[in-house]
């Protein structure tokens, strides 16, 4: 099954599909996709001249790429998991609020269980975040 796939940009292009002992050319011209086992871009283009254009190309499903997906799938859930449930805090006690934007304020806010009530401007939020810290 063939790694990669290209379009054809300039010129032809032959390639043996058969064996050395009974050779199959194969052409193709300006325009055509290229399905093989060699990086034809890494081979054929040089600077200023693009013959091949790779192409995206999804390797078919195996019961080892499948397995691998999912675990790599279930470390980036638990990564997020881990991060959302953690609470946003500032780095250090002498960390400056005022410099964080106003989401980021209402960020920690929220991960923090403060109530903002009618705060809506950073001058606003920052004062009850700065309240419901020193208190904590």
């Amino acid at each position: 099954m063939a790694k990669y796939k290209f379009k054809l940009l300039a010129g032809r292009h032959s390639i043996n599909i058969g064996t050395d002992a009974k050779p199959e050319i194969k052409r193709y011209g300006m325009g055509d996709i290229v399905e093989t086992d060699q990086e034809l871009d890494k081979l054929f283009n040089s600077r200023g001249s693009t013959k091949f254009e790779r192409l995206a190309y999804e390797e078919p499903d195996t019961l080892e790429s499948l397995a691998e997906a999912e675990a790599n799938l279930a470390k980036r859930k638990a990564a997020l998991l881990t991060k959302k449930d953690a609470p946003v805090e500032p780095k250090s006690q002498s960390d400056d609020l005022s410099k964080l934007t106003l989401p980021e304020l209402q960020e920690i806010a929220n991960s923090n269980g403060i109530e903002l009530g009618r705060a809506k401007t950073k001058d606003e939020v920052l004062k009850v975040v700065k309240a419901a810290l020193v208190t904590a």
